[in-house]
């Protein structure tokens, strides 16, 4: 969990705090877009380029964690 969150520290303030309140609530899109007044298709694409984004930079570390290959953390 610390990798995924220091690579959200790099992202954009606005991609940070969207993927954060989406990652920590389970929003639906609909009551993110309710609660935030921002668009559901602006959520959708935030969301989806930040798990993109997630995948891209944290998927070996991840692999190697799920494959209890510690040292290469």
């Amino acid at each position: 969990e610390a990798k995924l969150n220091e690579e959200m520290r790099t992202w954009h303030w606005y991609d940070e705090m969207l993927f954060k309140y989406y990652r920590d609530n389970e929003w639906s899109f609909r009551k993110a877009s309710k609660e935030t007044k921002i668009g559901t298709k602006s959520i959708f694409t935030t969301i989806k380029y930040c798990k993109d984004r997630l995948r891209e930079n944290c998927a070996e570390d991840y692999e190697d964690y799920i494959n209890e290959d510690y040292e290469k953390i």
